[in-house]
């Protein structure tokens, strides 16, 4: 349950297989990198894919204008 999947972030976070950025927003996603504005300071961190998590009805529109708005996004 959550217990369980808290716990095992916390792990997997403390043995440094994963890097958890609290307080920041996505700022841009280009080909290959994500930007973070992370307490107003700007962080890039490269990546190979990004996955959008929304909870939303309108998740179509956000993608569609995303795409538009984004050219780098494919």
């Amino acid at each position: 349950g959550p217990e369980r999947n808290r716990l095992l972030i916390e792990t997997a976070e403390r043995e440094k297989k994963i890097r958890i950025l609290r307080h920041c927003s996505v700022a841009a996603i280009t080909a290959d990198s994500v930007i973070l504005d992370v307490n107003g300071n700007p962080a890039e961190i490269p990546n190979d894919l990004v996955f959008i998590l929304l909870d939303s009805d309108n998740t179509s529109d956000f993608l569609s204008e995303a795409t538009e708005s984004t050219p780098a996004v494919r």
